[in-house]
């Protein structure tokens, strides 16, 4: 498992983990991640509410992901 912080807006490698949470310290209001293609996802406010779950769609892809808030893979 791994936690990662992004400080810019290049894309997030997490293919090599099994599991990882991305927590959006980027100053943009979402994120592109790499690697996750159908993993199961959540993604969290700051406050630990469910924005939204789902299932990755692609390789590269864009994910809403508000300011200090996070997405958990599984």
């Amino acid at each position: 498992k791994a936690i990662i912080t992004t400080y810019t807006d290049y894309a997030v490698d997490v293919s090599n983990y099994g599991s990882a949470t991305v927590v959006n310290a980027s100053g943009h209001s979402s994120l592109i991640i790499k690697g996750a293609q159908g993993k199961s996802f959540k993604v969290y406010d700051c406050m630990g509410n469910v924005l939204e779950e789902g299932a990755v769609p692609g390789a590269l892809c864009e994910i809403n992901i508000p300011l200090c808030g996070m997405i958990c893979f599984e």
